[in-house]
This record gives C-alpha cells, sequence and structure tokens, in this order.
C-alpha cells in the first residue's frame, strides 16, 4: 500500500512538472505569436507606404509623358506652319 502511495506521488508529481513545462511552453508561444504579428503589422505598414510611393511615382511618369508628347504635337504643328508658309513663299516667288 505505502509503494502505491508513492508511486501515486511520484505520478502526481510528474504530472505537476509536465504541467508546469506546459505552462512555459504556451507562455513561450505566446509571446513568439505576439512578436509575429507585431512584425507582420509593421511589415504590412511597410508595404502600403511603399505602394503608395510607387503610385506617386508612376504619376509623375504619366505627367512627364504626357508634357513630352504635348511638346512635340506643339513642334509638329510649328514645323508644318513654317513648311506651309514656305511652300507659300515659294509659290508667290514662283508666280
Amino acid at each position: 500500500m505505502e509503494q502505491t502511495k508513492h508511486a501515486k506521488q511520484n505520478l502526481l508529481k510528474q504530472g505537476e512538472v509536465e504541467k508546469a513545462k506546459l505552462e512555459i511552453q504556451e507562455k513561450e508561444r505566446q509571446t513568439l505569436l505576439a512578436n509575429l504579428q507585431k512584425k507582420q503589422k509593421g511589415i504590412q505598414s511597410e508595404i502600403r507606404k511603399k505602394k503608395r510611393s510607387a503610385e506617386q511615382l508612376n504619376a509623375q511618369i504619366d505627367r512627364l509623358i504626357e508634357l513630352e508628347i504635348e511638346k512635340a504635337r506643339k513642334r509638329a504643328e510649328e514645323e508644318a506652319r513654317r513648311k506651309a508658309a514656305a511652300e507659300a513663299a515659294a509659290k508667290a516667288a514662283g508666280s
């Protein structure tokens, strides 16, 4: 009977030790999870910033392209006017 009592006490102690280990592991897991969630938020924030920056850069590039297209169109119009004026002058001189 004494042997059974010791065996039960040993099992009880082992159970308490295991429970304590599991509690420590759970706390470590919770800490790790909290740290990972914090890092995830930071990374998501950084991604949003970079996305906004890329969108602004793309908009700026689009504006510059439009300006260059407009400049090219105006140069072409001016060249066409000069050519037409030169042709008109040549016709007038030839008459």
